[in-house]
């Protein structure tokens, strides 16, 4: 464990005000506990920090995905947008296993905003000039240089210390008119004492808050937390702040976009498949049967997930995915065996009961090689192999599941479809 001082990523601040405590942990094969739970422990032993702004607890993320909830709030001023971010972090605190909740927008010092009173300007004082006494007496001006041998010195003129270290200075200031007569600083300007802002966030062009935050996978769902928001929150902020909007960006986003393109492209390799075999069986409804074990095999899919205790994710839908080439070759050996079947005159009832009797050898093996090939990475516990386990676990589980249904399911609707004359058996038989 180490601490680094004066910077901290998640901040994006440096400053004697920041910090980060950084802990390497022992190899995932090493340790019996993971890297949520050794936070979760961590978090809970640590409690509340006395007078800490922000404390975060998290581990190391590569790549563009961002924080699980990453939300942007933009469209009114920068004080409806603190307020609407305090409300939101409200909002998702109330679920458990939501934790980090922070936001981007971060108050500066302590300051006084002096404004020129409107009458002052029948006295003859400015605001430039205002500004130039005030500046010159609270952090002086540049009087004079003098030389002296071959150096040169800067001679400044300013209040002394002892009249210019309160707030009370301030108050009690004279500001010289024209004439040379002083009058009070409360005559001419008013003073107010506010809080800046240290840093403001500007995305295209316009001022915005992001709220963003952890979620531990074993409690709560980011999904279903930002749905839930939208649904029940948003309304009621947008309707108290018109002109507010909310845009969903981190993990979320990069896992909608991701989704989006996996769906387009199952959906072009679903049409590759159904071509081909369009072609092999000459039938646009044979493939149909074919293809009817690849939402089969999404049985197999949650049931992995279950068995292991691992949450859905974007690795478990890519598997999933790639299943629709691989959960069909089952579905064409069947097929085959009945139109085979079909050019014997065999009754499509007897061939049905045969296909899953005598093809059934043929199908488990194909399955299984495939199965037990994916047992070594379902058993690896390095970390390296976490990301690809989920994709082993849709494969090798959703192809024992379409396997099992395929067995069961394709020939009664081989023979459902034949009696309606919509295969090779129906048209030959009629």
């Amino acid at each position: 464990t180490f601490v680094r001082f004066n910077q901290n990523t998640d901040a994006n601040e440096v400053g004697p005000h920041v910090a980060t405590v950084q802990a390497d942990l022992l190899g995932n094969e090493l340790r019996d506990a993971s890297i949520t739970e050794i936070i979760r422990y961590w978090r809970e032993q640590v409690g509340v920090v006395p007078n800490a702004l922000s404390l975060t607890f998290d581990e190391p993320s590569l790549g563009p995905a961002g924080r699980d909830i990453e939300l942007q709030l933009d469209g009114r001023p920068l004080e409806d947008l603190d307020e609407v971010a305090e409300k939101v972090k409200v909002y998702f605190g109330t679920y458990d296993g939501i934790y980090n909740l922070s936001d981007d927008l971060r108050q500066g010092q302590q300051e006084v905003l002096v404004t020129l009173r409107s009458g002052a300007v029948g006295l003859g004082i400015t605001a430039q000039e205002l500004a130039r006494q005030l500046r010159g007496s609270f952090q002086g001006l540049l009087s004079d240089q003098i030389q002296v041998g071959e150096e040169g010195y800067d001679i400044e003129v300013r209040f002394a210390e002892s009249d210019r270290d309160s707030l009370s200075d301030l108050e009690n200031y004279r500001v010289t008119l024209p004439g040379g007569v002083p009058v009070p600083l409360g005559e001419v300007a008013r003073l107010e004492y506010r809080r800046g802002w240290s840093r403001i966030s500007r995305i295209d062009g316009r001022q915005a808050v992001l709220v963003y935050g952890n979620v531990d996978s074993t409690k709560s769902n980011a999904v279903a937390a930002i749905r839930g928001m939208q649904q029940e929150c948003l309304p009621e902020l947008e309707s108290e702040y018109p002109g507010l909007r909310m845009s969903i960006k981190g993990a979320s986003e990069s896992g909608a976009e991701t989704g989006r393109s996996m769906a387009s492209a199952a959906i072009i390799g679903c049409l590759g498949v159904f071509v081909i075999l369009s072609f092999q069986f000459r039938s646009y409804i044979e493939p149909v049967i074919v293809m009817a074990a690849i939402p089969f095999a999404f049985v197999g899919v949650v049931w992995g997930h279950l068995a292991y205790g691992i949450s859905l994710s974007l690795p478990s839908i890519m598997g999933y995915a790639s299943l629709a080439g691989i959960v069909v070759n089952d579905s064409i050996l069947l097929i085959l065996f009945l139109k085979g079947q079909a050019k014997q005159n065999v009754p499509i009832e007897r061939a049905a009961v045969e296909a899953s009797r005598l093809r059934f050898r043929a199908v488990m093996i194909t399955s299984l090689t495939t199965v037990a090939g994916l047992m070594p990475l379902l058993a690896e516990q390095s970390l390296q192999a976490q990301v690809l386990i989920p994709i082993a676990i849709s494969i090798s589980f959703g192809l024992l599941a379409s396997t099992t249904l395929v067995l069961l399911v394709i020939p009664p609707m081989y023979v459902l479809l034949s009696d309606f004359g919509l295969t090779s058996y129906g048209r030959q038989a009629a």
